[in-house]
């Protein structure tokens, strides 16, 4: 392990040996380069400690890189920072206890809340890092980059531009600063000590799966702490988290050892609420490998990402800062949007890497709003619940219309610009048509042109309630007198996919059963959340039977959960197909019906919750009502026709969809 510690009297004579060369470096890069004097100016009582690694590198003519290195940190490090607090360290303890344990990931925040109370960033400090960070820490930093860089075969053939960028940051995100370079080194160092890989992408792949090997595959789970920053370095070990968790273990794994990673971010997904981030690996060739939660490292056309994710836009995030982009805003007095202020500032526009259907987003004059003012400048907005967030930026054209760069198309947009008051409205809700390029408006509401409507869910079947909802298929209900179900009647097979929480069919046999059950198809998983047989005098109950047996072990998805009387748990087998679940009952009857609901996220419109409707217009979200769901299903009256609407769960829950009504079904966009 390298370490660099300089005390104040070995500063102060590699000062005065070098006096004359240190003053020609700092005097002359003062009127050449003050982007380093400003960011200099800025550390206030840090100068020192940045002075000192300046110094280091500026008395050798050998050390002339590690000098240019130096400044690159410095002048690009004003606006880093991290926070420290208690709540950060502790809280820290969430991604160690969350691998070990087959608990749901809220199970183990909650005790975690008991204990130390609810993380909330605002109770944290901020540090910057041009105030705090200190000549031991940078200098350990430099000189770690540059061995991986100067050291392995795979390394050695990055340019400088890309060593800088990429291998050489300390940080990704506003994490905490470790000495991650050191531990990483020591702690998988051996994995790579008899290789002869030349190509990064070999050496990456050899570290995941040795890592896999060691630690486990990653837990991979959207619940974190809410406004939890980057986990640092250190932590990300525990390979556990969101995205952002595990992508950042990966980049600064892959730096340790000289290969230049880097994030690359959708801001908002087309298809969700969120963004997604994952990491970008170079081969030397130029050419671009992925790898998504420390998953299987592949070439860009071959990963999920690039073929079938729904985005508009891809950055990449970069250690420098983009100063041309950001005199644009501040040239025109427009603040740039927190939420597009990393991309604006420190990111590169990639999405022509990643598209399906790249285009130049469009819109003429009269696809927009005819304000009495026109804004300097004015941005392509994504749907984030009941907001609309900034994902990228443009001018008006000469002819009053605007152009909006490398858009992939197929997600839903809307043109804003913000001010004061907020976020102001320039077209109406469109997307681009994937293969013909059309823009497709959906109207703003029309209040004289109603319907009513009925619905079933507050967010889109996605792939992963569709796969669900298909492991239903083939699925059969049986009812036997024998508890080993020998000679069993089959008295619904499900051939439909159900189109609300609850299914319910009529059985026409007369005979009485003792046993009944529902056995999934192969490959189902046994994957069912309720099931209710019906006789003529209500719902039956009895003994709950089945196969014991969960997936990762988990008791809310054992046998028992398909008749918990919660549509939030479900039945998913060790087995993909051993499993079946169950009743015993007291005495023989006959089933007249089945009601069943298939495993789900909680989406549907469930009996007893508050809802409340929204409807898009001109000006943003209008109300239409609060009611309560009387069943699986919810009917407003005289809403405006073909309008973009929202669900609200006012009592649980988080994921909600924009979407509209066609052919009397949702659309969720």
């Amino acid at each position: 392990m390298f370490s660099i510690f300089l005390t104040d009297a070995e500063v102060k004579v590699s000062i005065l040996l070098s006096l004359t060369v240190v003053l020609l470096n700092f005097w002359s890069c003062a009127p050449h380069n003050s982007k380093l004097e400003t960011a200099l100016k800025r550390a206030g009582e840090n100068r020192i400690e940045l002075e000192k690694v300046l110094s280091r590198y500026s008395s050798n003519p050998a050390d002339s890189l590690k000098y240019k290195a130096a400044v690159f940190l410095i002048e690009n490090m004003p606006g880093y920072f991290y926070y420290e607090g208690k709540g950060i360290s502790d809280y820290a303890d969430y991604f160690a206890a969350i691998k070990p344990t087959t608990s749901e990931p809220k199970t183990v925040l909650d005790s975690l809340a008991k204990t130390l109370g609810r993380f909330t960033l605002k109770d944290q400090i901020i540090k910057y890092d041009i105030e705090t960070l200190d000549s031991a820490y940078l200098c350990e930093n430099i000189e770690l980059a540059f061995e991986s860089w100067r050291r392995y075969p795979w390394s050695r053939q990055y340019g400088f531009n890309d060593f800088c960028e990429y291998i050489l940051p300390y940080r990704i995100g506003d994490e905490t600063p470790t000495n991650w370079r050191s531990a990483f080194g020591d702690e998988y160092s051996s994995i790579i000590e008899s290789v002869d890989f030349t190509s990064p992408i070999e050496l990456a792949k050899l570290l995941r799966d040795s890592i896999i090997d060691r630690l486990g595959t990653p837990r991979f789970t959207m619940t974190r702490p809410s406004g939890y920053p980057t986990v640092d370095a250190i932590t990300s070990q525990n390979f556990a988290g969101a995205c952002d968790d595990l992508t950042q273990f990966s980049i600064s794994l892959f730096r340790t050892f000289g290969i230049a990673a880097a994030e690359d971010i959708i801001p908002k997904r087309g298809d969700a609420n969120v963004g997604h981030s994952w990491v970008a690996i170079f081969d030397l060739d130029g050419e671009l490998y992925n790898t998504d939660f420390f998953g299987e490292i592949l070439y860009v056309s071959s990963t999920m990402v690039n073929r079938a994710s729904l985005k508009a836009k891809v950055f990449r995030r970069h250690f420098s800062s983009n100063d041309y982009e950001y005199e644009i805003f501040k040239t025109h007095n427009v603040e740039i949007p927190n939420n597009l202020f990393d991309f604006v500032y420190r990111s590169m526009d990639v999405t022509k890497l990643y598209a399906n259907n790249l285009m130049d987003l469009r819109l003429q004059r009269e696809q927009l709003y005819n304000k009495m003012s026109r804004p300097k400048i004015v941005f392509l907005c994504a749907p984030s619940w009941l907001e609309w967030t900034p994902i990228a930026w443009s001018k008006f054209d000469h002819d009053g219309g605007v152009t909006f760069k490398s858009v992939d198309g197929g997600s839903l947009l809307r043109v804003a610009y913000f001010d004061e008051t907020g976020i102001n409205f320039l077209s109406a809700p469109f997307y681009a048509h994937r293969q013909t390029r059309d823009l497709v408006f959906i109207p703003d509401a029309d209040f004289n042109q109603v319907s009513n409507v009925t619905l079933y869910t507050k967010y889109g079947l996605y792939s992963r309630d569709l796969l669900f909802i298909n492991r239903l298929l083939d699925g059969c209900f049986e009812g036997a007198n024998d508890p080993k179900f020998i000679n069993s009647d089959t008295l619904h097979v499900i051939k439909k996919h159900p189109r609300h929480l609850f299914t319910e069919v009529t059985v026409s046999s007369a005979k009485k059963y003792k046993y009944l059950r529902y056995k999934g198809s192969d490959s189902s998983f046994c994957n069912i959340a309720e099931i209710e047989f019906i006789s003529k005098q209500g719902k039956l109950s009895g003994k709950i039977i089945g196969t014991p047996g969960a997936m990762d072990n988990n008791p809310q998805h054992e046998f028992m959960s398909a008749f918990d009387g919660r549509t939030e748990t479900s039945v998913n087998h060790m087995t993909p197909g051993d499993g079946w679940t169950g009743i015993q009952l007291a005495k023989p009857a006959t089933v007249t019906k089945i009601r069943y609901a298939p495993r789900n996220h909680d989406n549907f419109v469930k009996e007893g919750n508050d809802y409340e409707l929204f409807v898009s217009t001109t000006d943003g979200w209008v109300s239409y009502g609060r009611k309560k769901s009387k069943s699986d299903s919810l009917v407003y009256q005289n809403v405006p026709k073909g309008a973009l609407l929202y669900l609200k769960n006012h009592t649980e829950g988080q994921e909600e969809r924009v979407f509209h009504i066609k052919d009397e079904r949702q659309v969720f966009k």
